[in-house]
């Protein structure tokens, strides 16, 4: 008893020097002072839970420094980063918070009365612009009531808001309207180099892969697969979208429930994608899109699977004057860089469309993939990006065999592991994806036969061949002409002007090399695919083993 009077008088006393402020008392609960120059450090799930509870420091800088695991919050447990009620009552997120390239891990929310949903409710970063960037989810489970909406696993609505580096991977989210893997709803925002792959159902309207619905945002370099359940207004990427679009893609499953004003298949000449589902009928929503459900701005360089979302138009009804630019492409050809390329996609190992490197087409097991940011890290064993992973691949692993990090010799290229050491494991990688990968050989705009006197396919134009290098017919394979290059491997080359080519946008220097002396198509290896566009004379050579093809 004596003990509990000591402790009730002291707090009286302590009360009364500091005014009864007890946020003197009662500190922020984590280390840092929330500024740019020294931000709160979120180390675990307990900081991060903590800032949904101090929303005075929701315009304060906040790194996360460890991965995270929410599994242990349930039902609508967690506490969400911003509210909005959608009667007036909200408090936005306007500070910054940075990801630092960390993941958080089985964030879930499950109610009947909740809007603005995600781990951020609701964002606004007023004059000065919040931020959220380099930040990775991996199997969010959101679930609200059908009548409410804007639902996104990062972020419910975000406005002035830059959203960057940023995933979402596995997953699910069901609601009513505005819904989006990444984000429900985004306004006067720019999202980009951002990627989801996540389910989505929606019951009533505007549900997008990436974003539910974007008023005045600017989404560049993104992308988005998995499967979408939707009605009204539905995207690969986006739901309904009013703002500007540039370099991203879809590749996302399209569903539309039963009953829902599509008649069930009558004969064996329909298709039928899903048990549960139609996905084509003459009679299919128009607002329905393969990457844009309903359109009212400009995209550009874009592009969607026509093979994974069935029947639909890239976009379901444009609302635009703007210039609309979204192809249809079929897997194979989404998962071919020249794709991307020829509309100005910055892609590694090549510089004509940029250096930032933004872009690469990874090979997983020996196959190519959709294209992937470069950060994202994955492998792919193709080090010189010629075609596929080959003998020149091995070769430049080879030269630095053995070599570990800041050793001569070191090729960070070549630790396709990342591991910090280029040894045996690197190997399996390069075995494992042998002649995969790359952009297959197909019919460049413009291509030199190699006939006698290597002229193009037009016939007016004509390359010089040089030290040695010589045109065959005696034992050749005829692919785009009636002879075949003879090198010895002695700096031959075959010299193009480049005020002689044909008027084409790019030049596409390539080489098939014969392993044998059997004409087999199996025998062919693609060495060299580099598109070119710079003025200059254009050469094709080989010293020893090297092939490559360059600007002189």
């Amino acid at each position: 008893m004596k003990g509990k009077l000591v402790i009730y008088v002291g707090l009286v006393v302590l009360m009364y020097i500091l005014g009864n402020d007890l946020s003197v008392v009662c500190a922020q609960p984590w280390l840092g002072s929330g500024s740019q120059a020294d931000p709160f450090l979120i180390q675990d799930a307990d900081d991060l839970q903590a800032i949904g509870a101090y929303p005075e420091y929701w315009d304060a800088h906040f790194v996360l420094i460890n991965d995270i695991d929410l599994g242990e919050y349930i039902g609508s447990d967690f506490n969400i980063i911003g509210y909005n009620d959608g009667y007036g009552d909200l408090q936005p997120f306007t500070g910054v918070f940075d990801g630092n390239g960390h993941i958080i891990y089985n964030f879930s929310y499950f109610s009947y009365t909740d809007s603005y949903v995600g781990i951020f409710g609701y964002v606004d970063g007023g004059e000065t612009s919040g931020v959220i960037r380099d930040l990775g989810l991996i199997n969010p489970n959101i679930s609200v009531s059908y009548y409410n909406g804007y639902i996104g696993s990062l972020v419910g609505y975000a406005r002035n808001c830059e959203i960057s580096d940023c995933y979402v991977r596995g997953g699910s989210l069901m609601g009513s309207s505005n819904i989006g893997g990444l984000a429900g709803g985004v306004r006067d925002c720019t999202v980009s180099n951002c990627f989801t792959h996540v389910s989505i159902i929606g019951n009533q309207a505007t549900e997008g892969g990436l974003v539910g619905s974007n008023d005045n945002s600017t989404l560049i370099n993104c992308y988005a697969g998995g499967t979408i359940e939707g009605y009204y207004g539905a995207g690969g990427l986006v739901g309904n979208n009013q703002g500007p679009i540039r370099s991203c893609y879809a590749a996302c499953n399209l569903m539309i429930p039963r009953g829902y004003n599509i008649p069930w298949p009558q004969d064996s000449n329909d298709v039928i994608y899903d048990a549960n589902s139609i996905v084509i009928s003459a009679d299919y929503p128009a607002n329905i899109g393969g990457l844009v459900g309903i359109n009212g701005d400009e995209i550009l360089s874009s592009f969607w699977d026509i093979q994974k979302t069935g029947p639909y138009n890239g976009v379901g009804t444009s609302e635009s004057n703007d210039t609309v630019e979204v192809y249809g492409r079929t897997t194979k050809e989404m998962q071919r860089r020249s794709t991307f390329t020829a509309y100005g996609w910055d892609f590694v190992c090549e510089d004509y469309n940029g250096i930032l490197d933004i872009w690469t087409i990874p090979i997983w097991g020996g196959q190519t993939d959709y294209p992937r940011f470069s950060w994202q890290g994955l492998p792919s064993a193709d080090v010189d990006c010629a075609f596929g992973v080959n003998l020149s691949d091995f070769d430049l692993l080879s030269q630095s065999w053995l070599a570990a990090r800041d050793e001569p010799g070191w090729d960070s290229t070549c630790d396709f592991d990342e591991d910090g050491i280029i040894d045996g494991s690197d190997l399996a990688i390069v075995s494992e994806n042998w002649l995969a990968g790359g952009d297959s050989p197909t019919l460049p705009e413009a291509y030199w036969t190699f006939d006698e006197d290597a002229s193009d396919s037009a016939g007016t134009n004509h390359g010089i061949l040089l030290n040695g290098a010589a045109i065959t017919h005696d034992t050749c394979l005829i692919k785009q002409g009636e002879g075949a290059l003879l090198l010895d491997g002695m700096d031959d080359q075959v010299e193009i002007d480049a005020d002689s080519v044909l008027d084409v946008p790019y030049i596409t220097m390539a080489a098939w090399v014969k392993l044998d002396s059997q004409a087999n198509p199996a025998d062919l290896m693609y060495i060299v695919n580099r598109q070119m566009t710079q003025v200059g004379t254009y050469a094709l050579f080989i010293n020893g083993n090297y092939w490559r093809a360059r600007v002189r």
